[in-house]
C-alpha cells in the first residue's frame, strides 16, 4: 500500500445519460464501490467529493475514505475537473505532493495499471502528470470529418491521401481512467491537462471503458461476469 499519495474521487451527483450514474448498480454494487475499493487496496489516503447526499452515504461505508461535501458552485455541468481537484485540496489541507484523481466511472482500470503510472510519474524528473491514454481508431488525416455547409472535410486534410490505417502515424485519446498529479503543477491557475511535461500510460480496452450509458453499464456487467 502506498502511504505518501492522496486519492481524489471526484463523484458528482446529476448526470444526463444516467441517472445517479455514479451510485448506478453495477453486477449488484453502486458504480463508484469499485473505484473506492480499488483505491483502498492501492493506497493509504482516499477521498470522496461530491455534491450529492446519496453518494456520500455509500462513500460513509468504508471506514478508510474520508468524505468532502462540494459546493453546488464546483457541481454543474460545465465545471472542469481541475478546481474541483483544488477544492479538496485546500479544504482538506492536503499535503502530498502527488495527488491521484481516479474517475468513478472506470471500473474495470487495472490496479496494476495506475501503480504502472505512479513508477513512470517517480521516475521522471519535472513531471507534471501521468494520463491513462487508449489507442484511437480514429485520426485527423484519415477517417475524422467535420460538417461545413452539408460537406464533409478531413479535420486534418494531408497533403497525400492516405490508403490505409497502417499509414497514419499512432494516435491516442485520453480516456480519463486515472490522472496522477505534481501538486504543484496542478495549483497553477491552469485548467488545462495536457502540460509541458505529461507523460503518459497506455491502458487496454477493456479496462478503458468509460460508463456514459446504459449500454456502457450492460457491457461492463456482462464483462465482469465472463471473467468469473
Amino acid at each position: 500500500m502506498n502511504k505518501e499519495e492522496f486519492v481524489i474521487i471526484c463523484a458528482r451527483g446529476g448526470s444526463k445519460g444516467i441517472p445517479d450514474k455514479n451510485i448506478s448498480i453495477l453486477n449488484g454494487k453502486p458504480l463508484i464501490n469499485y473505484t473506492i475499493e480499488q483505491s483502498i487496496r492501492c493506497f493509504k489516503n482516499v477521498v470522496v467529493s461530491s455534491d450529492s447526499e446519496m453518494i456520500l452515504e455509500v462513500a460513509k461505508k468504508y471506514k478508510e475514505v474520508r468524505i468532502l461535501k462540494r459546493p453546488r458552485s464546483l457541481s454543474r455541468d460545465n465545471t472542469p475537473k481541475i478546481p474541483v481537484l483544488k477544492h479538496a485540496i485546500e479544504t482538506l489541507g492536503i499535503n502530498s505532493n502527488i495527488v491521484i484523481d481516479l474517475q468513478p466511472t472506470s471500473p474495470l482500470r487495472s490496479d496494476s495499471s495506475i501503480i504502472k503510472g505512479l513508477k513512470l510519474f517517480k521516475k521522471t524528473n519535472k513531471c507534471d502528470n501521468v494520463v491513462s491514454v487508449s489507442e484511437s481508431k480514429y485520426h485527423p488525416k484519415y477517417n475524422q470529418v467535420k460538417a461545413l455547409r452539408n460537406k464533409l472535410t478531413l479535420l486534418d486534410k494531408p497533403k497525400k491521401a492516405f490508403s490505409g490505417r497502417n499509414q497514419i502515424p499512432e494516435t491516442f485519446i485520453l480516456n480519463g481512467s486515472f490522472f496522477i498529479w505534481n501538486k504543484d503543477s496542478l495549483m497553477k491557475n491552469d485548467n488545462s491537462i495536457i502540460r509541458n511535461n505529461t507523460y503518459y500510460i497506455v491502458t487496454n480496452e477493456i479496462e478503458s471503458i468509460d460508463i456514459d450509458t446504459e449500454l456502457d453499464l450492460k457491457f461492463a456487467e456482462y464483462l465482469i461476469k465472463s471473467k468469473k
